[in-house]
């Protein structure tokens, strides 16, 4: 049994050959059998002719220039229309750089996936000039947009923005608009800010005095870095602002009684007068009822009140009405025509000069009354 079992060298030929052998010859008499019938050989020789027809369109297919325009209409950059507005076409330009650089536009397509964006004078301009420009040796996307700043972008337009940059102060704006008006302005003005020093100098400049003397002790390396300082020392200054006004606004409210009182008991806390019958008086009742000259005010008072009706003089001293009298309720005297009752910016007896003005004693001047 362990005779049986033990290997013996095979007889057969075929087992001492090497297995993919036999299967070459296999495929080898199934290609001559194939031969031998023309229909199979027939079909073979259209399916190869298809398949090479199939490898030939692919090939063509992926050498073709590929089509950008889809690609760039996918991220819906703005139209230029044409304004004679630098900073409008600067805006376009640097947004149509940015577009085409995501959608890896080959240099010779640039132009025309750019064109289709132009509205209203600048299609007009281009519809013009266009044909003649293409037809430039070398003519690219730097090309074209020389060629769009030198019609859209003139020379007084130019200068505008330049002054405009070099006029440019804080004034009003905040720090945060003032930066940015700054950084916008800045492109038409890069042989005024040529380096990153000469930025931060400028920017600087251009900031209100209080925080130019707290930037001054600094040390700023770049535009970005000045920004940020200013930019937080504006915003400590307008807390502190609104901290002071809060207490001015306290303040007036604890003198007035919290702002509540009416106008008759403000009256009421005005200081009393009397006159020597211990009779009371305000400081719109003048002195009529003062002993002596009771009778002579009362006449002067007469005359005036119906020689001037409805007078009115707010006093800045004591915040009260009171035409003709002081705030403690005494005739005032006219220095126009030294007469009582009424002041000197109310007199209608005032002599007339010679060019049509009216002359004042003592040269004019009006004493504090």
């Amino acid at each position: 049994m362990l005779r049986c079992m033990s290997s013996e060298p095979s007889t057969n030929p075929e087992s001492s050959r090497p297995p993919f052998a036999y299967f070459t010859r296999r495929r080898r008499r199934e290609l001559n059998e194939n031969m031998a019938d023309p229909q199979a050989f027939q079909q073979l020789q259209q399916m190869a002719l298809a398949m090479g027809q199939i490898l030939q369109q692919q090939a063509v297919v992926n050498n073709a220039p590929e089509d950008y325009s889809r690609r760039i209409a996918h991220l819906k950059p703005n139209v230029y229309k044409g304004e004679e507005d630098p900073v409008i076409l600067e805006d376009w330009i640097r947004e149509f750089d940015k577009v085409l650089d995501a959608v890896n536009c080959p240099p010779d397509q640039r132009v025309n996936g750019a064109v289709y964006y132009l509205r209203g004078e600048a299609d007009t301009w281009w519809s013009i000039n266009g044909a003649a420009l293409l037809a430039q040796p070398e003519f690219d996307w730097d090309a074209f947009k020389t060629a769009l700043r030198a019609r859209f972008y003139p020379e007084h337009v130019r200068m505008e923005k330049y002054n405009e940059f070099i006029e440019l102060k804080q004034r009003s704006m905040t720090v945060k608009e003032y930066h940015a008006k700054f950084l916008e302005l800045s492109r038409f003005a890069s042989t005024v800010v040529p380096d990153e020093a000469t930025k931060v100098q400028r920017f600087v400049n251009g900031l209100n005095w209080n925080l130019q003397k707290a930037l001054t002790v600094l040390t700023l390396p770049t535009l970005e870095f000045a920004y940020g300082k200013a930019a937080n020392l504006y915003g400590v200054q307008q807390r502190e602002r609104a901290v002071q006004a809060n207490d001015n606004k306290r303040r007036g409210d604890s003198r007035d009684g919290g702002g509540s009182q009416t106008y008759a008991q403000n009256q009421e806390k005005r200081p009393r007068h009397f006159d020597n019958r211990g009779q009371r008086f305000n400081g719109n009742q003048g002195n009529a009822q003062r002993p002596g000259n009771a009778n002579q005010n009362q006449n002067q008072r007469g005359q005036q009140y119906q020689a001037y009706p409805n007078r009115h003089y707010h006093c800045k001293a004591c915040g009260q009405n009171h035409p003709g009298t002081d705030c403690s309720g005494n005739l005032v005297k006219c220095y126009a025509c030294n007469k009582m009752g009424h002041r000197a910016f109310e007199c209608m007896v005032k002599k007339p000069t010679g060019n049509g003005q009216q002359q004042r004693p003592n040269g004019g001047n009006r004493p504090n009354q």
